[in-house]
Protein backbone atom coordinates (compact mmCIF):
# COMPACT_ATOMS: atom_id res chain seq x y z
CA UNK A 1 0.00 0.00 0.00
CA UNK A 2 2.85 2.37 0.82
CA UNK A 3 4.44 1.80 -2.57
CA UNK A 4 1.17 2.64 -4.29
CA UNK A 5 0.91 5.99 -2.45
CA UNK A 6 4.51 6.76 -3.26
CA UNK A 7 4.08 6.04 -6.98
CA UNK A 8 0.87 8.13 -7.12
CA UNK A 9 2.65 10.97 -5.31
CA UNK A 10 5.66 10.80 -7.64
CA UNK A 11 3.37 10.69 -10.70
CA UNK A 12 1.58 13.86 -9.56
CA UNK A 13 4.88 15.64 -8.84
CA UNK A 14 6.27 14.60 -12.26
CA UNK A 15 3.12 15.86 -14.00
CA UNK A 16 3.36 19.22 -12.20
CA UNK A 17 7.03 19.58 -13.11
CA UNK A 18 6.21 18.75 -16.75
CA UNK A 19 3.48 21.41 -16.82
CA UNK A 20 5.82 24.03 -15.32
CA UNK A 21 8.59 23.19 -17.80
CA UNK A 22 6.17 23.26 -20.76
CA UNK A 23 4.68 26.60 -19.64
CA UNK A 24 8.15 28.06 -19.17
CA UNK A 25 9.22 26.90 -22.63
CA UNK A 26 6.09 28.38 -24.23
CA UNK A 27 6.65 31.66 -22.36
CA UNK A 28 10.29 31.85 -23.39
CA UNK A 29 10.10 30.62 -26.97
CA UNK A 30 6.53 31.56 -27.83
CA UNK A 31 5.45 34.39 -30.07
CA UNK A 32 6.45 37.80 -28.78
CA UNK A 33 3.62 39.31 -30.77
CA UNK A 34 0.46 38.03 -29.12
CA UNK A 35 -3.03 39.46 -29.58
CA UNK A 36 -2.30 42.47 -27.36
CA UNK A 37 0.90 43.23 -29.27
CA UNK A 38 -0.93 42.97 -32.59
CA UNK A 39 -3.62 45.34 -31.34
CA UNK A 40 -0.97 47.79 -30.18
CA UNK A 41 0.72 47.65 -33.57
CA UNK A 42 -2.59 48.44 -35.30
CA UNK A 43 -3.29 51.25 -32.81
CA UNK A 44 0.18 52.68 -33.48
CA UNK A 45 -0.56 52.71 -37.21
CA UNK A 46 -3.83 54.60 -36.64
CA UNK A 47 -2.18 57.09 -34.29
CA UNK A 48 0.68 57.62 -36.75
CA UNK A 49 -1.85 58.32 -39.50
CA UNK A 50 -3.59 60.91 -37.30
CA UNK A 51 -0.37 62.76 -36.43
CA UNK A 52 1.66 65.04 -38.68
CA UNK A 53 5.21 64.19 -39.73
CA UNK A 54 7.86 64.29 -37.01
CA UNK A 55 9.42 67.31 -38.72
CA UNK A 56 6.14 69.30 -38.49
CA UNK A 57 6.05 72.43 -36.31
CA UNK A 58 5.33 71.89 -32.62
CA UNK A 59 2.05 73.83 -32.84
CA UNK A 60 0.75 71.49 -35.55
CA UNK A 61 1.75 68.42 -33.53
CA UNK A 62 0.11 69.86 -30.41
CA UNK A 63 -3.11 70.54 -32.35
CA UNK A 64 -3.18 66.95 -33.70
CA UNK A 65 -2.49 65.46 -30.26
CA UNK A 66 -5.23 67.62 -28.71
CA UNK A 67 -7.75 66.46 -31.32
CA UNK A 68 -6.76 62.82 -30.82
CA UNK A 69 -6.97 63.13 -27.03
CA UNK A 70 -10.41 64.68 -27.30
CA UNK A 71 -11.65 61.82 -29.48
CA UNK A 72 -10.12 59.14 -27.25
CA UNK A 73 -10.94 60.95 -23.98
CA UNK A 74 -7.41 60.29 -22.75
CA UNK A 75 -4.32 62.13 -21.61
CA UNK A 76 -1.73 61.87 -24.37
CA UNK A 77 1.95 62.76 -24.37
CA UNK A 78 3.88 62.59 -27.64
CA UNK A 79 7.62 61.95 -27.23
CA UNK A 80 10.38 62.42 -29.77
CA UNK A 81 13.11 59.86 -30.48
CA UNK A 82 15.17 61.26 -27.58
CA UNK A 83 12.18 60.63 -25.24
CA UNK A 84 11.50 64.35 -24.72
CA UNK A 85 7.85 65.50 -24.64
CA UNK A 86 6.82 67.19 -27.89
CA UNK A 87 3.07 67.60 -27.34
CA UNK A 88 1.01 67.08 -24.18
CA UNK A 89 -2.70 67.01 -23.40
CA UNK A 90 -3.89 66.53 -19.85
CA UNK A 91 -1.38 65.17 -17.40
CA UNK A 92 2.10 64.52 -18.79
CA UNK A 93 2.75 60.82 -19.11
CA UNK A 94 5.88 58.90 -18.19
CA UNK A 95 8.55 58.59 -20.87
CA UNK A 96 8.84 55.22 -22.57
CA UNK A 97 11.83 53.04 -21.84
CA UNK A 98 14.81 53.32 -24.21
CA UNK A 99 14.16 50.12 -26.17
CA UNK A 100 10.40 49.93 -25.82
CA UNK A 101 8.45 46.91 -26.96
CA UNK A 102 5.67 47.45 -29.52
CA UNK A 103 3.35 47.85 -26.55
CA UNK A 104 5.04 49.34 -23.52
CA UNK A 105 2.85 49.17 -20.42
CA UNK A 106 3.73 50.61 -17.07
CA UNK A 107 1.73 51.27 -13.95
CA UNK A 108 2.59 54.36 -11.98
CA UNK A 109 0.91 56.48 -9.32
CA UNK A 110 -1.57 57.87 -11.88
CA UNK A 111 -2.65 54.47 -13.19
CA UNK A 112 -1.69 52.46 -16.25
CA UNK A 113 0.19 54.09 -19.11
CA UNK A 114 0.52 52.59 -22.56
CA UNK A 115 2.91 53.67 -25.28
CA UNK A 116 2.69 52.08 -28.68
CA UNK A 117 5.88 52.65 -30.64
CA UNK A 118 4.95 54.62 -33.74
CA UNK A 119 6.40 53.57 -37.09
CA UNK A 120 9.28 55.73 -38.29
CA UNK A 121 8.76 58.02 -41.27
CA UNK A 122 9.41 56.11 -44.47
CA UNK A 123 9.91 52.87 -42.53
CA UNK A 124 7.32 50.18 -43.35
Amino acid sequence: MRRLYRSIYLTIIAALVAVVVAAGAMWRFGSAQGPIGQGAEIAAEFVAAALPEASAPAAEQQRAVSQLAEKLRADITLFDAARRPVAVTGQIGPAPRPRAEPLGMIYDRFGPACFPVLPHNGDD
